[in-house]
């Protein structure tokens, strides 16, 4: 093989070397760009968990503005004497 021969092979293998280079930056740039999309999803999905929360708890109290348990129900639930729930609704309204 002569040295115009030698140049050209090795020309040829330099541009395939660059060509991967480049092939490989791109693809870098574009799993880093789906990094940060992945993390700005998950990040969503955490602020929608705690708006569903605050919707649920903003539900519930409205739930029991309307139908408020009985202090006997409550008193039921927390293991405490209908005295105990009207005395503490009293403390509660002080």
């Amino acid at each position: 093989m002569g040295g115009a021969e030698q140049r050209q092979v090795a020309s040829g293998a330099a541009a395939r070397v660059r060509e991967q280079a480049e092939r490989i930056r791109r693809l870098d740039g574009r799993l880093a760009e789906i990094r940060r999309h992945r993390v700005e999803l998950e990040d969503a999905r955490r602020h929608a968990r705690g708006h569903e929360s605050g919707l649920r708890a903003a539900v519930g109290l409205a739930v029991l503005d309307v139908d408020p348990p009985s202090d006997e129900q409550i008193a039921r639930a927390a293991g405490w004497s209908v005295d105990d729930v009207r005395d503490h609704r009293e403390r509660l309204r002080r």
